[in-house]
C-alpha cells in the first residue's frame, strides 16, 4: 500500500526535475502511470473478491441462525422471520378466492 502512494509522489518529483531529458520523463511518467493503474484494478479485484467471500460468510451465518445444528430443523428465529409473510400470503389468498386447498397456513 506504502508502494502505490508513493508511485504519485515519485511521477510528481520527475515532473519536477529539469535535469532528466525530456524522453526519459516521459518514460519513467507513462511506466508510472501504468503501474498506478494496474496497481489500482488489483486492489479493485481484490477488493471484489472479498466481498464475494463476505456475503458467502454472512448467508452461511444467516443458515446457522435459523437452523437447529443437531437436528437440522428450522428454528423459532426463522419462524419469527417468516410468519408474516406466510400469514400475508394466505389472506391475499382467502381475499382473491384461491383455491381452499392452497390458501391456508397449514394444509392437511
Amino acid at each position: 500500500m506504502i508502494a502505490l502512494l508513493s508511485l504519485p509522489v515519485l511521477a510528481a518529483l520527475e515532473i519536477l526535475d529539469q535535469n532528466t531529458p525530456g524522453p526519459i520523463t516521459r518514460f519513467r511518467l507513462l511506466a508510472t502511470m501504468a503501474t498506478i493503474l494496474v496497481m489500482a484494478y488489483l486492489v479493485f479485484v481484490k477488493q471484489h473478491r472479498l466481498g464475494i467471500q463476505l456475503a458467502r460468510a454472512n448467508h452461511v451465518l444467516e443458515e446457522a441462525s435459523l437452523t437447529d445444528p443437531l437436528t437440522g430443523a428450522r428454528n423459532r428465529r426463522f419462524f419469527d422471520a417468516s410468519i408474516e409473510a406466510d400469514v400475508g400470503q394466505t389472506l391475499r389468498a382467502y381475499a382473491d378466492n384461491h383455491d381452499q386447498r392452497i390458501r391456508d397456513l397449514i394444509s392437511t
